[in-house]
């Protein structure tokens, strides 16, 4: 084998191994992150210790699932669920089970929501939170059914709403939006005949 052909091959394989290398740092899909991560009742996010995802490939579930995003406005979102699994017809789509989500606004206090399971968008972060849903935002708590984060719309929409506690009230409401452009609050009845009620408490009782 002559020089000239010896010094080829090694631009080849040279050229075939950076290719390699480009693609895995640069290109190749990134998976969600898997954080330990707690976002306890009443107090702020905690930090964040940052490990591998740990993916179970028969079940397409991961556990320990974090995420986040930032808006345009500077806004951060984060969601945690124990374990999210993928959808045989949507693979854009998690269910997950045991989530925690914190919305941090600027210039506002942050948004805390629990809920038994919801269902998550990987390509647009639109997260659907259901069963026995608790929301946490200043002086507001929040007992709900339902709540969609619309992280396309800016949007926090809550309904089919068991309770709203507010400092020494009680809120009877079937809907609250919470557009997070304006921080406009929004309460209001499905039947718009019906006004909202507000209760008061009294040393802690209605």
């Amino acid at each position: 084998m002559s020089r000239n052909t010896l010094i080829q091959i090694i631009l080849i394989i040279a050229i075939f191994l950076s290719s390699v290398i480009v693609y895995m740092v640069f290109f190749k899909p990134k998976s969600y992150i898997d954080a330990s991560i707690e976002i306890e009742k009443g107090s702020e996010l905690s930090s964040i210790d940052k490990k591998n995802d740990l993916i179970n490939k028969n079940f397409n579930v991961i556990e320990n699932l974090e995420y986040r995003s930032f808006d345009s406005l500077g806004n951060e979102y984060i969601i945690k669920a124990k374990k999210a699994e993928s959808t045989l017809d949507n693979i854009d789509i998690l269910n997950l089970t045991e989530v925690n989500g914190l919305i941090l606004l600027t210039n506002k206090p942050s948004i805390k929501i629990f809920s038994k399971y919801a269902t998550h968008n990987k390509k647009n972060f639109n997260t659907k939170f259901y069963n026995q849903v608790e929301v946490i935002h200043e002086n507001t708590k929040i007992l709900s059914e339902n709540l969609d984060l619309l992280y396309n719309k800016n949007l926090v929409n809550l309904y089919n709403i068991n309770e709203i506690n507010y400092e020494n009230s009680i809120i009877k409401a079937d809907r609250v939006v919470f557009d997070m452009l304006t921080k406009d609050i929004s309460i209001n009845m499905y039947n718009q005949q019906t006004k909202v009620d507000l209760l008061y408490k009294n040393n802690g009782n209605n």
